[in-house]
């Protein structure tokens, strides 16, 4: 018996991978307590495309609205509010926890399914 025999994922918390390895900085296998004030957008769309938006769509909340709008550079529009979408995006981070959430400087959280992606972006 080695050392893996004895190590079961659920006692893993988080991966973190090596510097610079292209996509994301660590793996982790719960999601912290997010709440919405925390979030500047949400994301979902087409898996294994970009995200630009011509494959998906963003959702912001009122409540970030002003600072969403300077971070991206212009106005985040009223058909653009969508707090239920984030609330489902990230319950779906919550529930898929087990499965591994890519995190990204600690302020982008993605998961992918076989046909969509996942992402919250919380202010910087």
């Amino acid at each position: 018996m080695n050392i893996f025999d004895k190590i079961k994922i659920e006692n893993i918390k988080e991966i973190i991978l090596k510097k610079e390895n292209g996509r994301f900085d660590k793996i982790i296998f719960e999601m912290p307590n997010i709440s919405l004030d925390k979030i500047n957008c949400a994301y979902v769309g087409k898996v294994n495309c970009c995200m630009c938006g011509c494959s998906g769509k963003y959702s912001y909340s009122n409540l970030n609205r002003e600072y969403s709008s300077k971070e991206r550079g212009y106005e985040v529009s009223n058909d653009e509010i969508n707090e239920d979408e984030i609330e489902f995006i990230l319950d779906k981070l919550r529930g898929n926890a087990h499965k591994g959430i890519e995190v990204i400087e600690d302020y982008i959280y993605a998961f992918e399914t076989n046909t969509k992606t996942y992402v919250l972006y919380l202010k910087k």
